[in-house]
């Protein structure tokens, strides 16, 4: 169970360096924030998250609790009650002899002597005399105290696991928190990069509409064609106000997250990179041998006799080779889009050309930029679906298993030309 004082101790010295480094600058120790505080601009970058969650928000706040409130059970009470019970056990014991027959009782003298010469064995006087029945009720006492000494011990010992399992629990929701945070964060910014490349297509639907206008005056078009187009921009319209507006959801939900009010202002960062050396190096093998141990179920299941820790190791196995497969998938995806854009700049070079020397139309001239600039975007969705997947990684690696969030490195379709 190595994980408990390590992850506590590591999370302790963390949380007293951030509250230095993050709460005088941010304003992030207060729960309470007064009008004045709600609307100041909270800036979070990616590597903020994990410290905010353990400083600000309420389900980590109230583990903590209830581990201080465990941890505030004076063991000591048990200890010594244990003890007292266990001397009034072996005063009995020293003063009950065996019963008659026995062969030698719990508080019993040398067999040789007389029990009731006062002098057993030519040794120390002995006990004053005592009655089978009494010797029957000691023995009785002596059998309950027994028992009641082993049922405090099991409860003592029941406290403590609990409080490591309770210690346990937290560190999980601090990190399953902050990996749906991170989800969150990642997903906000390929949202806004799926906006900008709405945007751009919708100014080129607009660019096609005013032709289209032009040539349905001369009737090289019908009406018919014209009214597609519209209902084309309607749509990329409509598409933008969706994504802006789900984009607002997740910084509303995010500022939850933090126990601050849904409205707050918050400006959240870029999406760090993954360099490509840091995925094709990967050492899945020794990964897993050095990961299992500190796999949340298995440790939550840790019973060697119990069937549940066989399963709990089998399901993680399993979550950790997924999440390392599909770490491989979006980054061999990321080089194909790579590919595709070293092409995409080839022909926007070659239409920036023509476009220069009146060969190309202002249309097919933006039509050619419009997909150098979607492939460009195209490419930084597949490194935020990189970084995610890599975040799932190294989340497994510490022994929670993630389910991959919906981060598309799809390009939103283009319309047709």
């Amino acid at each position: 169970m190595k994980k408990f004082n390590r992850k506590s101790k590591i999370r302790m010295i963390l949380s007293m360096v951030l509250v230095i480094l993050l709460a005088f600058p941010m304003g992030v120790m207060a729960k309470t924030e007064d009008k004045k505080d709600k609307d100041k601009l909270l800036k979070v970058e990616f590597s903020e998250i994990g410290p905010l969650v353990q400083l600000r928000n309420l389900t980590v706040e109230e583990l903590e609790e209830a581990i201080e409130d465990a941890e505030d059970l004076d063991l000591s009470d048990f200890d010594k009650m244990i003890a007292k019970l266990d001397e009034l056990k072996k005063s009995l014991e020293g003063m009950t002899p065996a019963l008659p027959g026995a062969g030698g009782g719990a508080g019993s003298g040398d067999p040789g002597g007389d029990p009731g010469s006062g002098d057993p064995g030519g040794g120390e006087p002995s006990l004053p005399p005592i009655s089978g029945i009494d010797i029957a009720q000691n023995l009785g006492l002596i059998g309950l105290l027994e028992a009641q000494i082993s049922a405090l011990r099991q409860q003592r010992s029941a406290m403590k696991i609990d409080i490591e399992k309770l210690e346990l629990q937290l560190d999980m929701t601090i990190d399953t928190i902050t990996s749906a945070m991170e989800g969150m964060f990642i997903s906000y910014n390929s949202l806004g990069r799926q906006l900008e490349l709405l945007e751009n297509q919708k100014e080129l639907a607009d660019s096609q509409l005013k032709v289209l206008k032009l040539q349905e005056e001369l009737g090289l078009v019908t009406e018919l064609t014209l009214e597609k187009t519209k209902n084309e921009i309607a749509g990329l319209t409509k598409s933008i106000n969706d994504l802006t507006r789900a984009r607002e959801t997740i910084k509303e939900q995010f500022n939850l997250m933090l126990s601050y009010e849904f409205d707050k202002p918050l400006e959240l960062g870029g999406v760090p990179r993954v360099v490509r050396p840091d995925v094709v190096r990967i050492d899945v093998e020794d990964d897993y041998e050095d990961a299992w141990e500190d796999s949340y179920e298995v440790l939550l299941n840790d019973d060697r006799k119990s069937k549940r820790e066989g399963d709990a190791i089998r399901k993680f196995r399993q979550g950790f080779y997924a999440a390392y497969n599909t770490l491989q998938d979006k980054q061999a995806a990321l080089e194909l889009e790579e590919d595709k854009l070293r092409t995409a700049k080839k022909s926007w070079e070659l239409a920036e050309l023509k476009y220069s020397l009146g060969m190309l139309s202002e249309l097919q001239y933006k039509t050619e930029k419009n997909s150098y600039l979607s492939q460009q975007i195209t490419v930084e969705l597949a490194k935020d679906a990189v970084f995610q997947a890599y975040r799932n990684y190294e989340w497994a690696k510490r022994g929670l298993i993630v389910s991959s969030t919906s981060t598309s490195n799809q390009a939103a379709p283009t319309m047709g030309h």
